[in-house]
Parts: structure tokens; C-alpha cells; sequence
């Protein structure tokens, strides 16, 4: 039972940080990382450019790792 509040508490926390970053990051970060698309894939579903598919997702996790210890999103940095 613990196990299972643990893991929907760090869903909503996932949640929270995608949804507090821009939608073009979060859209990058969303099929790269939960759905496994490669660049390319990505960019073809985005219909942008593979180079602005690195970029965003640069960008995005940049973003993500600055919000990491923000006690909002129950994080800690260890």
C-alpha cells in the first residue's frame, strides 16, 4: 500500500513539473522520455527540426533540474 502512495505522489509531483514548464518543452520531454520516441521520431511528430528537438529538450530538463529542490514540488536535492 505504501508503494502505491509513493508512486501516485511522485506522479503528481511529475505532474506539476511538466506542467509548470513552457508547452514546447514539455511536449519534447513528453515523447522522449515517457513514450521513448527518438529525435527524429520527435521531430517528425513535432514537425520541427531534430537540432530543435535537442535544444528543447536541453532546455526542458535545465529547467526541471533548477525546480528539483523547490520544496512545492516535493523534491529534494541529495
Amino acid at each position: 500500500m505504501m508503494r502505491i502512495v509513493v508512486r501516485i505522489a511522485n506522479q503528481t509531483a511529475l505532474g506539476q513539473l511538466l506542467d509548470s514548464i513552457p508547452r514546447e518543452y514539455r511536449e519534447v520531454v513528453i515523447y522522449r522520455c515517457l513514450h521513448r520516441l527518438s529525435v527524429k521520431e520527435t521531430a517528425a511528430v513535432l514537425e520541427i527540426s531534430e537540432a530543435a528537438v535537442r535544444k528543447r529538450q536541453q532546455r526542458a530538463l535545465q529547467k526541471i533540474k533548477s525546480m528539483i529542490g523547490d520544496e512545492k514540488y516535493g523534491f529534494t536535492r541529495i
